[in-house]
């Protein structure tokens, strides 16, 4: 019973963020910009209460940015056993049934920030750091 009260966290850990690009306060920035600034300061006008808000929900979330990838890692904080692959299959499911959501999300956030090419990773590890599951979203054209 733990592992699907966890598992459940996880999976509205993921699906929080397909909430906060209508959220953003951000306005447009210029396209001189070097995009990994355009994040970095995106992500700490509208990104960091995210972190905050995940405090005593059993995972962690950290927000980083890495070029032109604004990556949200969230750590289980209890281990869960993946040795038959579930978890990872329930993550999968989670991730395909929300990538509409997801590439919304990454497309505002390529528009609030005036950038064409950006990177949305989501990534889920076990307590031990073990990957659980890594999904990737790009901006559109």
């Amino acid at each position: 019973m733990k592992m699907k009260k966890v598992l459940a966290a996880l999976l509205a850990a993921g699906c929080l963020l397909t909430g906060l690009a209508g959220c953003s306060v951000t306005t447009s920035k210029p396209l001189s910009m070097d995009v990994t600034q355009a994040l970095e300061d995106y992500a700490e006008e509208n990104l960091r209460f995210a972190e905050e808000q995940m405090d005593g929900s059993g995972v962690n979330l950290e927000i980083t940015v890495d070029g032109n990838s604004l990556i949200y890692t969230y750590t289980n904080e209890t281990q869960m056993d993946n040795s038959d692959g579930s978890v990872t299959s329930q993550l999968d499911a989670a991730a395909e049934s929300n990538a509409d959501s997801f590439q919304s999300v990454v497309d505002q956030i390529a528009q609030d920030i005036n950038q064409q090419d950006i990177q949305l990773k989501v990534v889920y590890l076990n307590a031990d750091g073990t990957e659980l599951g890594s999904y990737s979203y790009s901006s559109a054209d």
